[in-house]
């Protein structure tokens, strides 16, 4: 009787929407950077995440899963709302002016990362929009912008905006003498990521409703 009365109770709160079965929505790129024209080269790799000069909604921005056949030199650099370091995950959100993540490295042929974009300015959009989430690379000397069509100017190898409506709007750029560009990425895809109060409440609910199905009844004694 007690584990019906929880199941009930789990039940009608999910209704209530007390517990939240889902959380809200990330959206989530798979990038992979073509770095092969710079192989055994020193570079950099140059992350930001900044909100638009007029003020932007809350979002955060993480980088993780990076991978490279290259090298990279532990100089990692964080300026204003970013932390951690590649290879790990770089955290990043849009609120203070400038948002930058800098390391050196050897590039290789080529490097794969996961982006994950979030926050109220995806998921309940006031008008403001997110800002930019922008892949830059450099030289070694850092003069010079490298895979890039205009090696002068701070003309990136990939970015997403986060436009006022809460959707995202990624671009890639093209590389040296209006080539190819060198990233590539899977379409962004909305991807609903369960709390963990909600899973743990909803997967109880489950083996309470398991447990009553499976529960034999007792015998009626005359």
């Amino acid at each position: 009787m007690r584990c019906k009365h929880l199941l009930f109770t789990s039940l009608f709160l999910a209704g209530l929407g007390v517990i939240s079965p889902l959380a809200a929505a990330d959206v989530i790129y798979n990038l992979t950077i073509d770095t092969s024209s710079q192989l055994a080269n020193q570079g950099w790799i140059d992350i930001e995440f900044n909100g638009s000069s007029f003020g932007s909604q809350l979002a955060d921005a993480d980088v993780m899963n990076f991978a490279t056949d290259g090298a990279l030199i532990p100089t990692g650099d964080n300026t204003g709302d970013s932390s951690g370091q590649l290879p790990g995950t770089v955290s990043m959100d849009n609120q203070t002016s400038f948002d930058d993540y800098f390391e050196e490295m050897t590039f290789g042929t080529t490097i794969t990362l996961t982006l994950d974009l979030s926050g109220p300015a995806l998921t309940s959009p006031n008008g403001q929009g997110g800002g930019t989430f922008t892949l830059d690379f450099l030289s070694a000397d850092q003069s010079a912008f490298v895979f890039t069509n205009d090696p002068i100017n701070d003309v990136p190898v990939f970015t997403a905006n986060i436009n006022p409506d809460g959707s995202v709007t990624p671009a890639t750029y093209l590389s040296s003498n209006g080539g190819t560009a060198v990233v590539t990425f899977t379409s962004g895809a909305q991807q609903t990521i369960p709390e963990p109060a909600s899973v743990a409440l909803t997967g109880f609910a489950l083996l309470a409703f398991a447990g009553l199905r499976h529960r034999k009844k007792r015998p009626v004694l005359r």
